[in-house]
């Protein structure tokens, strides 16, 4: 029993080496997030996006229930339960991801179909799972980090943000 912690200790260890993550650069992160998706940002595109009242995101950190929260939602006949799609985080990437500083480029200079096209790109995509429900789920835990840009081409989406004691 006592070898089996040494062996767990060496795994670990093990694991980490490949584990590159820095609170400071999540805060930095989180800190250019805040700056990027301001009143004048939201005021200069509060037109844009698609107006749809389907969609609702189910954020949070990993073992938040988030998955418990949208089974409860999709149970009701008018919620379609998408699980967690990777749409957003692919949008993002494909129109917003300046390559050299793998972070969004200024969305003030952007043109409002850039957006408009983002919104309509993904609820085409969510209507070729969910073709019948008025109202459907996405619940990919860390589009948390994706509020701002979730509100700019949906304004309308429903956000269902899940905590828990992180103890």
């Amino acid at each position: 029993f006592k070898k089996s912690f040494f062996y767990f200790k060496e795994a670990n260890k093990l694991c980490r080496k490949n584990i590159h993550f820095s609170i400071l650069e999540e805060e930095k992160k989180i800190k250019k997030i805040k700056t990027i998706f301001n009143k004048d940002l939201f005021k200069k595109f509060e037109k844009s996006g698609h107006m749809s009242k389907s969609p609702i995101f189910i954020l949070g950190m990993p073992r938040s229930g988030t998955t418990l929260v949208e089974q409860i939602l999709s149970n009701h006949s008018e919620v379609y339960g998408c699980d967690e799609l990777n749409f957003i985080p692919e949008l993002i990437y494909k129109n917003f991801i300046n390559i050299k500083n793998n972070f969004y480029e200024n969305p003030l200079n952007f043109k409002i179909n850039r957006f408009t096209k983002c919104a309509e790109e993904y609820i085409s995509k969510v209507s070729e799972i969910n073709s019948k429900a008025k109202n459907f789920t996405d619940k990919l835990p860390i589009n948390f980090l994706n509020i701002g840009f979730i509100k700019l081409i949906l304004p309308n989406a429903k956000i269902v943000h899940c905590m828990r004691n992180p103890k």
